[in-house]
């Protein structure tokens, strides 16, 4: 069974959800921080279902970051928590302020340390996934290869972090043949993209399928299971916005173009 066809017969959304205008795929487009600088190339990746995400970061050659978290929100603030990552310092300990307007998410620090500017990524509709990884067994030899971790998808684009002594991450975006095309990865190795071989079963989820020549057994605990999702680039604004855009459109959209 494939986890499309799991989500149309169990579909699952956790209570409280986060907002429905973070779910998708976001690349930052640029931190700037409270001294005056900002940085736009380290690549920023977030991937948020209804409550877990997963979060890549590739800066300079070994400034490597990567885990997967649950996400909670009070209205104004999104906190994580619960990760499992490659770095064990908890190195972003603030909560986020968040505010979306258009395909544009901003995340205030509540210190004013920094801003961030996330760009939602293109999307076609699709399935959200957030499901977290209990363990991944050698079915031949029965050993724990890894424990901890999760799959998001959102979408196209698609997560996995394997945690354990081989920690691997790897984000990717399927294409239309089923393929998956990586983007990030931690190492070259295929982590087994494949959204093929799921059970329900008590508690959650089993998936068997062959990694790197290994037939390998994958339990998951569901957090979000969405059969189908849209991710719009526009949002709300009141009449008076949206009439001053209508009125002005000849010249404040003239060299307008969505940036991602």
């Amino acid at each position: 069974m494939t986890l499309l066809e799991v989500a149309q017969r169990q579909p699952t959304l956790p209570n409280p959800a986060v907002p429905e205008w973070t779910m998708g795929c976001f690349r930052r487009r640029s931190i700037t921080f409270y001294s005056g600088e900002t940085d736009t190339e380290t690549q920023v990746y977030w991937l948020q279902s209804g409550r877990l995400c997963a979060d890549f970061r590739f800066g300079l050659p070994g400034q490597v970051e990567a885990g997967v978290a649950e996400a909670t929100w009070d209205g104004r603030q999104m906190r994580w928590s619960q990760w499992t990552a490659l770095d064990d310092r908890d190195k972003w300990p603030e909560p986020g302020e968040l505010r979306r307007v258009g395909n544009s998410l901003i995340e205030f620090a509540p210190s004013g340390a920094y801003v961030e500017d996330w760009r939602l990524q293109p999307h076609e509709p699709g399935m959200v996934a957030g499901l977290r990884l209990v363990d991944e067994t050698d079915e031949a030899t029965g050993q724990i290869v890894h424990s901890g971790g999760g799959l998001v998808v959102c979408g196209q684009h698609l997560a996995l972090i394997r945690g354990g002594a081989s920690f691997t991450a790897a984000y990717g975006v399927r294409q239309s043949d089923g393929a998956v095309s990586p983007v990030l990865r931690l190492d070259g190795n295929d982590p087994g993209w494949s959204l093929e071989g799921f059970e329900p079963g008590p508690g959650g989820l089993t998936q068997k399928l062959v990694c790197q020549g290994r037939r390998i057994l994958r339990r998951y605990t569901v957090d979000t299971l969405i059969p189908h999702f849209s991710f719009p680039v526009a949002t709300s604004a009141t009449d008076f916005g949206q009439q001053w855009l209508e009125r002005e459109a000849g010249t404040v959209l003239a060299l307008s173009r969505t940036v991602y």
